[in-house]
């Protein structure tokens, strides 16, 4: 590491209002750590999504396993909170020109927007020795930025190594930097930060919210993209269990539970949008519930009088019943109704692919649409 080409100080930096932060994108995906601080014996974490790859053309598996230090065990929330932390100093320092970076331990607390004290200092040692420990295993999950695919990345820990010095002390030395404590990035994940797989982060605002807040945050401003996808739904389970890492023996019940403080904690600072119906309930599939969220001011264009359609001047149709396609795509089980999705995504184009991949508002409507051409094809083949 070149010392001399690293701030040994952050000077007079306003940590409080620091808004230009940054985010990995991989490790948004899925949570890399536990929302507690206790691990309840358990030493390993798995997390996994389907999704359809447009490059191979068919619907794939993405999944995490997140493993801990047989010492320390599993990171933590607050881990997790310290791992946003280094990043955004890593900005600070060198930009990400540099997989190893010198700081004081009071620079990070002051970031963090910990109470300087002893707990405070104790407590970061603690995360950077799990940090280091961790493993990370991604099957099909990793995003190669440099070539544009996902790829399998296992094995690696957040950061291969770091130096605890005690800043405080004024002790004589030959050189300033020599009681600077230092950490460095494992080069998986550093490759990552220097191929561009970063996006912005609001960071003063994810330092007041609480763990499952700042995990939504996280995965929500990063699957947001007005104005074509300024609304998500997303299976209830899927959402809590797979992307903010709550407990699977939850049922939907206790997830909305869990989930209400966190989102109205979202709402506050303008992140989301209130919804009149959060959650839904999917209709024909017992037990399955659907969350919505939308961004926080954002309009819908409305058409000027110029561009405004013109109104139809006779009466609009009534609309008929069900027919016989309709009736059948209700009368499917989950299971039927997955395999048809499958088999229509195999013979979708590239467009309602996209559609579908980008889970947005029109998502169900477009899948739905797929089988019932699927359906439709049958039914002529039999005629």
């Amino acid at each position: 590491m070149n010392r001399n080409n690293q701030k040994v100080s952050t000077g007079r930096k306003n940590f409080e209002q620091f808004r230009d932060g940054r985010d990995e994108m991989n490790l948004i995906e899925f949570p890399i750590a536990t929302l507690s601080e206790r691990s309840n014996g358990s030493n390993v974490l798995e997390f996994q999504k389907q999704c359809y790859d447009r490059t191979l053309g068919k619907p794939v598996v993405r999944k995490l396993t997140v493993t801990g230090d047989a010492k320390h065990g599993l990171p933590t929330a607050k881990d997790e909170e310290v791992y946003l932390g280094l990043i955004q100093l890593t900005k600070v320092k060198n930009d990400f020109q540099d997989a190893a970076v010198m700081f004081t331990r009071s620079e990070l607390i002051k970031l963090l927007g910990w109470k300087n004290r002893d707990w405070s200092y104790h407590r970061i040692n603690k995360a950077f020795c799990r940090l280091t420990g961790v493993r990370l295993f991604y099957e099909n999950a990793w995003r190669d930025n440099s070539k544009k695919s996902f790829c399998n990345q296992g094995g690696f820990a957040l950061l291969d190594s770091f130096q605890i010095r005690d800043g405080r002390r004024r002790s004589i030395v030959r050189d300033e930097s020599e009681r600077l404590s230092e950490f460095r990035w494992n080069h998986v994940l550093f490759d990552s930060f220097q191929s561009g797989y970063l996006k912005k982060l609001d960071y003063s605002k994810v330092r007041q919210l609480s763990a499952i807040a700042r995990r939504a945050y996280r995965y929500l401003d990063k699957h947001f993209y007005p104005p074509h996808r300024p609304s998500l739904s997303y299976d209830l389970k899927t959402f809590a269990f797979e992307h903010i890492g709550i407990s699977r023996r939850n049922d939907s019940a206790q997830i909305r539970r869990s989930l209400a403080k966190p989102i109205e904690e979202l709402e506050r600072i303008g992140f989301l949008a209130p919804e009149p119906k959060r959650f839904s309930k999917v209709a024909h599939q017992r037990g399955v519930w659907e969350v919505r969220f939308t961004m926080g001011g954002y309009r819908k264009k409305s058409p000027t009088r110029s561009n405004r359609p013109a109104t139809k001047q006779h009466r609009p149709e009534r609309r008929t019943q069900p027919d016989f396609i309709d009736r059948r795509i209700q009368e499917l089980s989950p299971g039927e109704l997955h395999s048809l999705e499958i088999e229509a995504l195999s013979q979708a184009s590239d467009f309602q692919k996209d559609i579908v991949e980008r889970n947005g508002p029109l998502a169900k409507e477009c899948r739905r649409q797929l089988v019932r051409a699927v359906l439709l094809q049958r039914q002529k083949k039999r005629s």
